[in-house]
């Protein structure tokens, strides 16, 4: 006998398995959730705005905003604007679903900036739904004048709706008109997470019970409370690897035993990232498919240079032209690739105002949510929670079960506060967070076997507990099998590094220093030239002291501090780096700079008072040894020259003349100009960020010492680590010395 039933899902997973019961026999219609709702519902003289359309509106109305000075995007790149769309556009979906504007969130309850944040918000908000309305396009039926349309349901006997999540107010009422017209059962799991959702029934329901309700004549026609968990194990482990061991050893362990109904549960998408390099056998197959960046399509695209065209067609045909030459899936690309082409081709003036190197990163971040189909895998699925709903499993395994993993919500759902949530009687976070555990709940509930792995810290899991006030059968398990061995004693051994310094071996100020602090850095860095790995940070002293170098020598012949002045101010405009993080931190040490300038300007007012050079260089020999370096600056006043040492930090003095001295460069550059044929010389720190000059008036008692120190660079010389351990803390070698 033919079902003539229409059956509703929440997910395309719950249709697959539901279609899986049906071997040779005629299967009845289904839909998922979102479609039914499409179908009955009519939006006159309004079509639904395609996704890409939606987001190029988005980008359009964001771009008029750009010279907003309190506009939240501060990077103005068109990725940041991009990223900017992609907040907008899920916060305004919320709002929409929730059949609220923005202009109903209550000013009392907003505080300093988020106030004009908001402002700029509903201006934007505007902006981008009266395009959206000159244009005859809607996003979501919800905010708008719809007409509900039964007759698309009248060929079917009955809908039968299976909810695993919430409904909003508008879909409520949706199908309360429905269920006047036709007979409609809603089937649905009630637990204390959830249960406030189905207060529209107007009924007393119990928690921890399925229920299969007639909505037409309000009446209970089936209910059980059934928990088919049997046995349920927890695992605290110390790292995502142990995790992904765990879960290859339980893999293993099912196939052993010819398990099939099984799978993997991954809150957080980037754990497969462990399981693509570790599961060497390929037992898993991701469900939600692979990641695009992965495709050579993709690679491909993202190498480009800045290209020009003459026309969209161009455009298309030159990305054409790429996937022609990329085989693999290239089916699901060249759908993607055709949906997204025809949708934009209906605003193509509003394009007008994009450079195509902008419209191929908006495609390139718009194919980043193509997932491709993963055919080559194995036997155990691997799903998000989301792709669970409505499945029922013999044995499962749920990795990465901490709460910042599990509760990982996105900024919109964080951006509007708990009370003025309730207040506009939106969705609150804890509404969320209980939405994310009934899901978990009902996915355990439903499972007869459930092993659980999650990092052991201070802010593990929480929700275990409640599993336990439920009273299931819960055993705490160590596991001891791992891909790799994480207590593997290595013994560190000592090596000793004894040798002379070569006779021509040049010394500088610094690598002094460094041999009178730590004599197997030395050895390191300067005799066997081992190179530490490349700093991610810049030095913004060194960015200084080579635009301080350029600006004085630039006005070398014709001096004029006010020229330099505004020489640097300049220079440091035209610096290149590598993120906002790197210009605001050379920003916020420029803004120090002024009282440095300051001070200049008064220094040179003096008539007697000359610069002479920056970063001076020079050879020479002092106590017998070869020396090299730069002066960071030479300055002349009344027949004294004056040597200038730049420091760019918090803490500037000079050291006392001792035996733990180390620093020995105002004298060594004294030497040098002595040797040099130089006389009546002064030696200054200059303590740039207090703009205040610091005299070395102990120059002598420090050479007497220099002098008695360097008769230990003679001789065979035993390389030992030092003794202070504060000079290991940044050291480049800490690793080596076992430090």
């Amino acid at each position: 006998m033919i079902d003539n039933r229409l059956y509703v899902f929440s997910s395309k997973r719950s249709i697959s398995d539901f279609y899986l019961h049906y071997n040779d026999d005629f299967a009845p219609k289904t839909m998922s959730i979102g479609e039914f709702f499409e179908c009955c519902v009519i939006v006159k003289n309004k079509k639904k705005i395609p996704s890409y359309i939606k987001k190029i509106l988005l980008l359009q109305t964001l771009y008029e905003y750009k010279n907003t000075h309190k506009l939240l995007v501060f990077d103005k790149t068109f990725l940041a604007y991009l990223e900017g769309a992609n907040f907008l556009e899920s916060f305004f979906n919320e709002l929409a679903i929730s059949k609220k504007s923005i202009e109903e969130i209550p000013y009392q309850d907003i505080y300093g900036d988020y106030e004009d944040h908001l402002k700029i918000l509903q201006e934007i908000y505007r902006a981008f739904y009266d395009k959206m309305d000159r244009l005859g396009f809607y996003d979501a039926y919800h905010n708008q004048d719809f007409e509900i349309y039964t007759q698309a349901l009248d060929s079917f006997e009955g809908i039968e709706i299976f909810i695993e999540g919430v409904l909003s107010r508008v879909e409520q009422d949706i199908l309360l008109y429905l269920a006047q017209e036709k007979e409609i059962r809603l089937h649905f799991k009630n637990d204390i997470f959830n249960q406030k959702f189905f207060n529209f029934l107007g009924m007393k329901l119990e928690e921890d019970n399925t229920y299969n309700i007639n909505l037409t004549h309000k009446k209970i026609e089936e209910k059980n409370n059934a928990l088919l968990c049997e046995q349920m194990r927890i695992y605290p482990l110390k790292s995502r690897i142990e995790q992904a061991s765990f879960a290859i050893f339980k893999a293993n362990e099912w196939l052993e035993k010819g398990l099939q109904n099984v799978a993997l549960i991954v809150p957080d998408e980037s754990f497969i990232q462990y399981l693509e390099v570790l599961d060497t056998y390929r037992n898993f197959n991701y469900a939600m498919g692979f990641d695009i960046k992965k495709t050579l399509f993709y690679r491909t695209l993202n190498t480009l240079q800045q290209e020009d065209f003459e026309n969209l067609d161009a455009f298309k045909a030159f990305i054409e032209g790429i996937l022609q030459d990329c085989k693999e899936y290239y089916q699901e690309l060249f759908v993607f690739h055709q949906r997204f082409f025809s949708d934009i081709h209906k605003i193509t003036d509003i394009l007008k105002q994009f450079s195509f190197t902008d419209l191929l990163a908006f495609y390139l971040k718009e194919l980043e949510k193509i997932k491709i189909s993963d055919n080559s895998g194995g036997k155990i699925p691997v799903y998000g929670v989301l792709e669970t709903r409505g499945m029922h499993f013999d044995a499962i395994v749920i990795v990465d079960f901490n709460e910042e993993v599990i509760f990982n919500f996105k900024d919109n759902d964080l951006f509007l506060n708990t009370k003025i949530r309730k207040a506009m009687q939106m969705p609150t976070l804890k509404d969320k967070q209980n939405l994310q555990k009934h899901y978990y709940y009902q996915l355990i509930r439903q499972t007869k076997n459930v092993d659980i792995a999650f990092v052991k810290n201070n802010a593990s899991t929480h929700f275990l507990n409640f599993f336990k006030s439920k009273n299931f059968h819960i055993k705490e398990k160590e596991f001891h099998y791992s891909v790799f061995s994480f207590n593997q004693e290595r013994c560190y051994k000592e090596d000793i590094f004894k040798m002379s310094i070569p006779k021509d071996f040049v010394f500088s100020a610094s690598s002094l220093r460094v041999f009178f602090e730590c004599k197997r850095k030395f050895y390191l860095k300067y005799i066997q030239k081992q190179k530490a790995p490349e700093e991610t940070s810049i030095n913004i002293g060194n960015i200084f002291h080579h635009l301080l170098k350029c600006s004085y020598n630039e006005f070398k012949e014709q001096f004029d501090i006010l020229k330099v002045r505004d020489f640097f101010n300049q220079e440091i405009k035209n610096i290149k780096l590598e993120n906002k993080k790197q210009e605001f931190d050379v920003a916020i040490e420029n803004a120090k700079m002024s009282n440095f300038w300051e001070q200049e300007i008064c220094t040179f007012k003096q008539p007697d008072y000359k610069f002479l050079e920056a970063e001076f260089y020079f050879e020479t020999q002092i106590f017998s040894k070869n020396f090299k370096g730069y002066i960071d600056r030479l300055d002349l006043y009344q027949e004294q020259i004056i040597i200038i040492d730049y420091k760019f930090s918090n803490h500037v003095e000079l050291k006392k003349a001792n035996e733990k001295l180390c620093d020995f460069q105002l004298p060594i550059y004294m030497l040098a100009l002595k040797n040099l044929g130089k006389e009546h010389i002064s030696c200054y720190l200059y303590d740039v960020r207090k703009a205040q000059k610091i005299q070395e008036v102990n120059l002598q008692e420090k050479i007497d010492l220099l002098e008695e120190k360097m008769q230990t660079l003679d001789g065979e010389i035993v390389f030992d680590k030092c003794d202070d351990l504060k000079n290991c803390r940044n050291c480049e070698f800490g690793i080596l010395c076992n430090r």
